[in-house]
């Protein structure tokens, strides 16, 4: 299932501190349920973009997991080599310098 995202939208007209119990009872019954509650305002802009945020890091997250899942991962993951530059003489990670070929320019 997707993740949900909960926006609490107007909080420029009403502060969230302001809730009742009843609406303050109703959002942790969404956030127990596995809801991410945001709370924002479109008139200023608050919140807009941590909704988004939030929303596309779950999202991510969720397609990274189904693809850890997945029976290709495991056809796939012997053939991964991450290459590491072997480290100076004294010790010190090696560095290299960064070189673009004048033809790519």
């Amino acid at each position: 299932s997707k993740p949900l995202v909960v926006a609490v939208n107007k909080t420029d007209a009403r502060d969230p501190s302001d809730l009742t119990p009843p609406e303050e009872a109703l959002l942790q019954t969404m956030r127990d349920a596995g809801a991410h509650v945001v709370f924002m305002s479109t008139f200023t802009e608050q919140g807009v973009q941590q909704v988004k945020q939030t929303a596309c890091d779950l999202l991510l997250a969720q397609r990274v997991e189904a693809k850890l899942q997945s029976s290709r991962v495991e056809s796939v993951i012997g053939r991964i080599r991450v290459a590491e530059p072997p480290p100076s003489a004294d010790g010190a990670p090696a560095r290299r310098q960064t070189f673009v070929p004048a033809s790519v320019l």
